[in-house]
C-alpha cells in the first residue's frame, strides 16, 4: 500500500528501492527530500540513509568519504530540482551513473536512483 496520505507523493519509492536490497554493508543512500520514507523501505537493509539538509552538507561528506567506504547512492527528482545537487556532485570530482527511474502513476516526472562513482 502506498505510504501516507498522498499516495502519489512517493509513487515509485518501493520500486526504487528494490534496486537496493541485497546491497553490502556500508552502502549510503544521500537524501534530501525523502528521508523517512527510504528508511520504511531499508528498514531490514543494511543501507544508511544519509540526508543532508543543505547541499554544503552533501559535498562535505562527499569529500570526506565518498572514496574511502562503500557504494554511495543518491535518489533524486526527474526535474530542475535536481540540477544543483549534480552540480554539486560534479563539483566534488563524482560522476552520477543512471541506476533505476520511475514515473507517477498520472505519468508525470518521478525520481531516479544514480549510483555516484568517482574516477
Amino acid at each position: 500500500l502506498p505510504i501516507g496520505g498522498q499516495p502519489t507523493a512517493d509513487d515509485g519509492a518501493s520500486i526504487i528501492m528494490t534496486e537496493l536490497s541485497g546491497e553490502q554493508y556500508g552502502t549510503v543512500l544521500y537524501d534530501h527530500w525523502y528521508s523517512w520514507q527510504w528508511r520504511y523501505h531499508l528498514f531490514d537493509q543494511p543501507v544508511y540513509v544519509s540526508w543532508f539538509p543543505h547541499l554544503e552538507n552533501l559535498g562535505l561528506d562527499l569529500s570526506a568519504f565518498g572514496r574511502v567506504s562503500g557504494p554511495r547512492y543518491i535518489v533524486l527528482p526527474n526535474s530542475s530540482y535536481a540540477d544543483p545537487v549534480i552540480r554539486t556532485i560534479a563539483e566534488q570530482g563524482f560522476k552520477l551513473q543512471a541506476v533505476r527511474s520511475v514515473h507517477m502513476i498520472d505519468g508525470s516526472p518521478g525520481m531516479t536512483l544514480y549510483k555516484i562513482n568517482w574516477d
